[in-house]
């Protein structure tokens, strides 16, 4: 007796010990795992099962054991009282039904019967009028079809090679080989007779017409809600397939995913930089970043306790309390959270007195309460006490700014002890925005609090009062016009001209080990350059420009783009009129006036447009978003287009820390190779390459346009590796991949903006889906990426495409819910039933397909999910809430199990694994940010972490709503829709 039986007569010991009939408990300990209730189980679901019964037991005498007795709950249940009632006996060989040679033939033959079928149908139309009689019509393609077959088998004896030879000519484009391996080919020969060409007909008669293959596995199809095209599973899936695979989907994920690093940095209209210690905190999308650099390598940890866009940040002057706000999200009102800087874990929520969004937020110098301003039409400040754990009410609620529209008050500070002390306060709180500045004096009996405002003299008061800072003894505030003004008890004590722009920074550095004698004052402003100010000695009521230094951008300016500026502006119309030529005859006048008018027209149109995409490439603020110190004294800077870096003013040089894209962003693409690396492009007319090991990215190129999808290639000898990049000009650009900043080519492709660019897996092809609704075939081996042929059969703009793993077939999905095949030999769509079946796709990036069937929630419709890609036995998708959602793969069963992740706080736009499959990247649109996601094993609790939510539908029900019955007792699906082209035709 072998060890599985061993196991066996344990597991009939310990369910008889359970009492009752052993059959009856049989059943119903398996059956535990029959989600679907189908009555069959996959052999880890029977593994798990017997685990429990086999505590501390060897995982792989365990599986040997399941794989003996099979997935069949009966079968398993008659096993073991057959088992139980000899007293011994051998277990059945370990099941492998699809593994048979027999189940190979069968499929076999039913591909090479819907080839046939196809072929002969092609044929069909191709006859003449008179010979293609309707009545007649089944016949004649009977008769064709098995000509086909006769002319393929044409010698009078085959070798087995020449029988796979044969059989491949009815292999479909993008298809593996009907018989893999040269052991079924010459069992097969030997069933004909010896390579008898007749038996082979016979045969192939015999199951076609014979019944057994009524109803072909490339026949099914179904449908569903979201797509106008219907799907067909795998060929050769029969109801026991289908029903485990909706089991596998009614099931979740044994694997999540940890955010590891975010690329981004939000462009609050407050403060969004803090210094706490040696960490900096600031907001990216939907969470708040606390980052620290450790080694080589920037350390991030978040707080993920928002579902929408960071409205507001504060921390306290300790750098151990953090608070953010957030904006209204749907129906559910906004609230602001205080939570731990060292470990990003929520403290306090409060919630119900905010309307709109949290404006402002700041803690009092001794974090004993906090301040919040609501985005009601009042502005009104709460006070919130944080030493009383039981209550979440305000103790002051006070009205800051009415009559303007919010957020009006966008700057809330509390003024450190120092300040305090001098000023005669308890607490000192400044509230600043449009049109609005406050000096709210704060007892600790509460709610006794003065609110003043600031007496201007004979001064104008600026339009907004963009940032606070707290110098020794006075409170500084940045205005809109670009100066800075010093306040002792409510009124101007000093006041000079800092920047062009608007202030939108000041910080004061009270610890300069330089030189104690001089206090120095920061500023940032939106004309892009920080000033460094130090208090006159002789005066101090005068502030001396000590150094002034301008960041970098992204976007500098190169030749190129100076020579590409200077051809933009010879294409412009002069403003002076030129001599008008002879008139021409009066019949020529009014042709020769519309030719005017149209060439004048087309050139104000181009520089229209080249001047927008110079704007979007402008777009974000350029100039200082915030400034923060180090306690010993280095200033960090939060820039526009996405930067964070540390900056020595006085040696005028920036060190980066965090760079990320300032506008929207469109496409992401993983590396072909380099499991660690991946590029993303954006309407920033930005190229960025990133590597999430190294955390940082690696370069970036200034695009001529607005950059709406990207595509790489690597890896291929005789080719050299390019980023293709699709612009909203309807053009494709190409980047070399040694130096992004070096444009290679620059090619136009369509009238209208790309949509959607991706190379094969040769790199040979480049497959550019316009919103023009064609899809262009270049040549990617060729200098100039020739074209090669025009794809036109889709109604809407063409949204993702895939090639097959030889490239000979593209599939490509639209705006419209449609999925269309193209035979890239032969230039045409093709129509016959088993291609998307059949087909060994290089990748999945569709959105709609057999394999994302059930990626839809509940009550939604094909738009809400923007991107999808399938790696091994898992799907990512990114959806218009901004959740990015993992899915076992395939997805086949209704509003399918899945664990829903946050953290992008808009359209969640592009989502991809790494050529390693160990980590996947994600961008969120409009948030500007990019998410590296780490997969991991998920924890057997039933409490989620912050930022993810397990979702699981009430029941196992598939995904489609017609066209497969799966309460048949049939061995393959069958489908009651009548399709063209099916071997049905053929009787």
């Amino acid at each position: 007796m072998n060890s599985e039986e061993k196991l066996a007569k344990v597991v009939v010991g310990k369910l008889v010990e359970r009492g009752g009939s052993l059959r009856l408990v049989t059943k119903r300990c398996f059956q535990r795992f029959d989600v679907d209730g189908s009555g069959s189980l996959a052999i880890e679901d029977v593994a798990r099962c017997l685990e429990d019964l086999l505590p501390g037991v060897d995982k792989s005498d365990v599986q040997r054991l399941a794989e003996r007795l099979g997935g069949d709950v009966s079968q398993i249940a008659d096993t073991l009282e057959t088992l139980h009632a000899t007293g011994g006996g051998g277990l059945p060989a370990a099941s492998r039904p699809d593994s048979s040679f027999e189940h190979r033939l069968e499929v076999l033959l039913a591909k090479v019967s819907a080839r046939v079928a196809t072929l002969a149908t092609e044929a069909h139309a191709r006859l003449p009028a008179s010979r293609r009689l309707p009545a007649r019509k089944n016949q004649l393609i009977r008769e064709l079809g098995l000509r086909e077959i006769r002319n393929a088998f044409s010698q009078d004896r085959l070798t087995p090679a020449q029988m796979g030879a044969a059989l491949d000519r009815f292999r479909p484009p993008g298809q593996p080989a009907l018989l893999a391996t040269s052991a079924d080919i010459a069992r097969l020969w030997e069933m004909c007779d010896h390579g008898d060409p007749e038996a082979f007909v016979r045969l192939f008669h015999d199951v076609d017409f014979g019944g057994h293959h009524c109803d072909k596995p490339g026949e099914v199809r179904l449908r569903y809600k979201q797509s106008r095209t219907l799907a067909a599973p795998p060929a050769g899936w029969r109801r026991r397939e289908l029903a485990r695979a909706v089991g596998r989907s009614f099931r979740l994920p044994k694997k999540g995913l940890e955010i590891e690093h975010v690329f981004g940095y939000s462009s609050l209209s407050g403060p969004n930089l803090m210094a706490s210690g040696e960490r900096i905190v600031y907001a990216a999308a939907g969470v708040a970043v606390v980052q620290q650099r450790r080694g080589c390598q920037q350390q991030q940890h978040y707080f993920r306790g928002h579902d929408d866009d960071v409205a507001c940040i504060a921390v306290d002057a300790e750098g151990l309390l953090g608070a953010t706000g957030q904006v209204q999200s749907g129906d559910a009102a906004p609230y602001a959270c205080v939570w731990s800087v060292t470990d990003g874990l929520e403290l306090r929520r409060f919630s119900g007195d905010f309307q709109r969004l949290v404006c402002c937020l700041c803690f009092f110098r001794d974090a004993s309460h906090l301040c919040a301003v609501s985005g009601d039409d009042r502005h009104t400040l709460y006070v919130y006490d944080l030493r009383n754990l039981e209550s979440n009410k305000p103790v002051i609620a006070a009205p800051c700014k009415s009559g303007v529209k919010p957020p009006a008050v966008t700057v809330l500070a509390a003024a450190p002890e120092r300040v305090c002390a001098r000023l005669g306060v308890q607490h000192l709180i400044v509230s600043a925005g449009i049109g609005h500045l406050a000096f709210w004096r704060i007892e600790d009996e509460m709610p006794r609090f003065v609110r003043r405002l600031p007496t201007y003299g004979a001064r104008r008061a600026p339009d907004a009062t963009r940032c606070v800072g707290f110098l020794d003894d006075a409170v500084a505030t940045g205005g809109s016009d670009g100066r800075v003004y010093v306040w002792r008890d409510a009124a101007i004590s000093l006041t000079f001209q800092a920047h062009k722009g608007p202030c939108r920074a000041i910080v004061f550095n009270n610890n300069n080990n330089n030189n104690q004698r001089r206090m120095l004052l920061f500023t940032g402003g939106a004309d892009g350059v920080i000033r460094c100010w130090a208090r006159d000695g002789a005066n101090k009521k005068k502030y001396e420009l000590v150094a002034a230094h301008r960041p970098s951008s992204p976007h500098a300016p190169t030749k190129q783009d100076q020579d590409q500026d200077q051809d933009q502006d010879d294409e412009w119309p002069a403003e002076k009129t030129l001599e008008p030529p002879p008139p021409p005859r009066p019949h020529v006048m009014k042709k020769l006036q519309a030719y005017q008018r149209a060439a004048v027209l087309q050139k104000v149109a181009k520089k229209e447009q080249w001047s927008t995409f110079e704007s979007l490439r402008r777009t974000g603020d350029r100039g200082v978003v915030d400034l923060a110190i180090y306690p010993d004294g280095r200033v960090v800077a939060g820039l526009g287009f996405g930067t964070i870096a540390r900056v020595d003013v006085e040696k005028k040089r920036e060190t980066i820390i965090q760079r990320s894209h300032h506008a929207t962003t469109s496409d992401i693409e993983a590396h072909p190779v380099d499991p660690n690396v991946c590029a993303t492009v954006g309407l920033d007319c930005l190229l960025c390459v990133w590597n999430v090991e190294t955390r940082e990215l690696v370069e970036s190129a200034s695009l001529p346009a607005p950059g709406s999808s990207v595509a790489i290639r690597a890896g291929i000898q005789t080719l050299p590796d390019h980023y293709a990049v699709g612009l909203g000009t309807g053009a494709i650009n190409l980047r070399a991949a040694d130096d992004v900043k070096c444009s290679v080519l620059e090619r136009s492709v369509s009238r209208q903006p790309i949509q959607k660019v991706r190379y094969d897996k040769t790199g040979r092809l480049l497959a550019v889906g316009s919103h023009d609704t064609t899809i262009y075939l270049l040549d990617a081996s060729t200098p100039d990426y020739s074209l090669l042929r025009r794809f036109k059969g889709h109604s809407s703009t063409v949204m993702h495409l895939d090639f097959s793993e030889d490239s000979k077939v593209l599939q490509s999905s639209c705006a419209g819910y449609e999925i269309l095949y193209w035979d890239l030999e032969r230039g045409r769509m093709l129509t016959h039933d088993n291609v998307d079946s059949e087909t060994r796709w290089h990748t999945w990036t569709l959105t709609l397909g057999f394999p994302v069937m059930g990626i839809f929630k509940k009550d939604s419709d094909g738009t809400d999910v923007n991107v999808a890609h399938r790696s091994n036995d898992l799907i990512v998708t990114g959806d218009d809430s901004g959740y990015v959602n993992l899915y076992n793969a395939p997805v086949v069963c209704r509003h399918a199990a899945h664990i829903q992740y946050s953290g992008h706080s808009s359209h969640c736009v592009g989502a991809r694994f790494l050529k390693d499959s160990r980590r996947i990247v994600t961008t969120g649109g409009r948030d500007a940010s990019v998410f590296v996601w780490r997969l991991v094993d998920r924890s057997s609790s039933n409490v989620s972490p912050p930022g993810e939510m397990a979702l699981v539908p009430p029941a196992p029900r598939p995904a489609w709503i017609a066209g497969c019955d799966l309460t048949s007792d049939d061995r393959t699906i069958t489908s009651p829709q009548k399709h063209r082209k099916t071997p049905e035709a053929w009787t």
